[in-house]
């Protein structure tokens, strides 16, 4: 990511994320969206929040991914972000939050599923956000 400002760099992350799902969303005739909105109804969770939590780890890993340097193009953040997801602790994403409002709460909203003895839901909506990565990386043009 260019040098920029900390808010602008948050925006960039968000706007990125936001690509990611809105391209994933597409595919398969939107199959695997209405499959992950079906797995959020079962687990308990709304599938408007769950979708909104998704995207913020999504917004997670980006931002720490973005934040280390080295990752050129949107392609090799959305895969660094991926692999972030499934390797690093989590205070290592939270890190680079610096998100207001409506994303704030969410983020918060996942903290307190992570710390509350909620792991498994936590876990459950991680592997949603790596799928969806894994989806719209495969589909982006190189």
């Amino acid at each position: 990511m260019a040098v920029m400002g900390e808010d602008e760099a948050w925006s960039a992350c968000v706007a990125l994320a936001d690509d990611a799902v809105r391209r994933e969303r597409g595919l398969g005739d939107g199959r695997y969206r209405r499959e992950r909105l079906l797995r959020h109804r079962e687990r308990g969770v709304s599938p408007a929040t769950g979708e909104a939590l998704v995207r913020m780890l999504i917004v997670l890993g980006v931002r720490a991914v973005a934040r280390e340097g080295g990752a050129e193009g949107e392609r090799a953040l959305l895969v660094g972000a991926e692999r972030a997801l499934g390797g690093r602790p989590a205070h290592e994403l939270f890190a680079a939050l610096r998100a207001t409002g409506a994303d704030r709460a969410r983020a918060d909203a996942l903290r307190l599923l992570l710390y509350s003895g909620s792991a498994l839901t936590w876990e459950r909506l991680v592997a949603e956000a790596r799928q969806v990565i894994r989806r719209a990386v495969v589909e982006r043009p190189r």
